[in-house]
């Protein structure tokens, strides 16, 4: 149950930080297009990558690991996202909302696995 409820305040943790601080920090750096373009391209990403974890994660049965791989991925995009390269921002950005939007497919999957909530008769 704990890591339910933990992985609920992770999600939430994680489009807050794309809502209320990756938004406007690329709003800093660039236009209003290009950062709209960056969340938008770590969305299609997301849609695209989002099927093949699903795939994966099901004949592995394990869940687990595939968040752990989105929060280090997003941890290195928000490391990218300090540097003074304009790339590096840019692909920062692209990761960051690449794993904010990908996480919530493997958490559910993840919630419907464990049996944490009992069966109603």
């Amino acid at each position: 149950m704990s890591g339910v409820f933990l992985g609920s305040i992770s999600i939430g943790f994680v489009f807050c930080v794309v809502n209320m601080i990756l938004i406007p920090l690329l709003n800093g750096y660039f236009s209003s297009d290009v950062s709209g373009l960056t969340i938008s391209a770590g969305m299609l990403v997301a849609a695209i990558a989002g099927p093949f974890i699903g795939i994966w994660s099901d004949i592995i049965g394990r869940r687990l690991p595939f968040i752990g791989v989105l929060i280090c991925i997003a941890f290195t995009g928000s490391l990218m996202l300090t540097g003074r390269s304009i790339a590096a921002i840019f692909a920062g950005g692209i990761m960051v909302a690449f794993c904010a939007y990908s996480l919530l497919g493997p958490y559910s999957s993840y919630v419907a696995d464990s049996d944490v909530f009992p069966a109603f008769p």
